[in-house]
């Protein structure tokens, strides 16, 4: 066998076998943003079950109480857009209650619960955009050529974006500090080019790929 044709089949399999390395780590980091996910959805699940806890003690029950959805112990990605949802509604059944009791504003042990939903829910938005971007990465490379050609043998499937809705914060901070939201936005910023360009590297002809920057990962508590 000719020289040139052993050292073409030699960079062939070189480029499986980094194609196919590159696949795997971005199906682990899916791996981990899913887990940040249905983590994001469980702290958001308590802070709404805290804040209607804090306005029975302040007396106010809702006449039609909307329920909170129960989260079972794993999470399908298929099923968080009605999770989220119901979240919603419950959330803006709450709120509903406070627009008739105006002095609650002066309550701020309330107002610290409040700042809990509207932070948890942030949180859901930008982990929800974290396992998006990692969706789109793998499934952009697994229908391009020539990385499609490695999907195929090695079995990658298509996976389904997760479309829970946008998250509009029905608050302001309590104390905002302006210093610190300038710095939180540059940090952000910062985290979200990092993740882009961490996710971009990783996936198959990720330089071809016009997939949006993604937002930085769900934090712990």
């Amino acid at each position: 066998m000719p020289v040139a044709i052993i050292l073409v089949l030699i960079v062939i399999l070189a480029w499986f076998k980094v194609t196919e390395k590159d696949f795997k780590k971005v199906h682990n980091q899916l791996g981990v943003a899913q887990e940040a996910l249905e983590k994001a959805l469980i702290m958001r699940r308590s802070a709404l079950s805290d804040m209607s806890a804090a306005l029975q003690t302040r007396g106010i029950v809702p006449e039609e109480p909307v329920e909170l959805p129960e989260l079972p112990e794993r999470i399908p990605v298929r099923e968080m857009e009605s999770i989220g949802d119901g979240f919603d509604a419950f959330e803006d059944s709450l709120f509903s209650l406070l627009e008739a009791r105006p002095e609650l504003k002066e309550d701020e042990e309330l107002a610290e619960v409040l700042d809990q939903v509207r932070e948890k829910g942030v949180i859901q938005q930008r982990a929800r955009n974290y396992y998006n971007s990692g969706v789109m990465a793998i499934n952009d490379a697994r229908e391009e050529l020539p990385s499609s050609i490695v999907a195929k043998v090695i079995g990658v499937n298509r996976r389904d974006f997760c479309d829970i809705r946008d998250y509009v914060p029905k608050t302001e901070p309590l104390h905002p500090d302006p210093e610190e939201e300038a710095s939180g936005e540059d940090d952000a910023q910062a985290a979200d080019g990092e993740i882009a360009t961490d996710t971009q590297e990783s996936a198959p002809n990720a330089q071809d790929s016009e997939a949006d920057p993604a937002d930085e990962s769900a934090e712990e508590e």
